[in-house]
């Protein structure tokens, strides 16, 4: 599980080309330290994942391409939140769940494909 743990806090630093390519917002575009993340679960489901500012100030923006569920996990792995977002931009204000620190961000879509990315929430 460690293992696999580790696999995810390291997966935006190896896609990050691979979701440049998504639609960008004109107010607030994704820099190098913003997450994204693309995860095969097998063949047929892929999730394009981007959560965005990257540390953030108490909103991030999450874009997906399929509806799915938000969660956010502390470092010990306890689920502090979740969300059902939209496919396209949707934006979730974080100071009314979580208290600033390190979370991993973990995007399940309704076609089985799943992402993770480490969102760093600041005041």
């Amino acid at each position: 599980m460690k293992r696999l743990f580790n696999f995810f806090l390291f997966l935006p630093l190896l896609v990050i080309a691979t979701g440049s390519a998504m639609a960008q917002s004109a107010s607030q575009k994704p820099n190098n330290n913003d997450a994204i993340a693309v995860t095969n679960s097998d063949a047929n489901h892929v999730a394009i994942f981007e959560a965005y500012p990257n540390p953030t100030k108490g909103m991030i923006t999450i874009k997906t391409e399929c509806v799915g569920k938000v969660s956010f996990y502390s470092q010990k792995g306890k689920e502090k939140g979740n969300c059902l977002v939209n496919e396209g931009t949707n934006i979730i204000y974080l100071q009314n769940v979580l208290i600033p620190g390190v979370y991993i961000c973990r995007f399940e879509g309704v076609n089985g494909s799943v992402a993770e990315v480490r969102v760093v929430y600041e005041l």
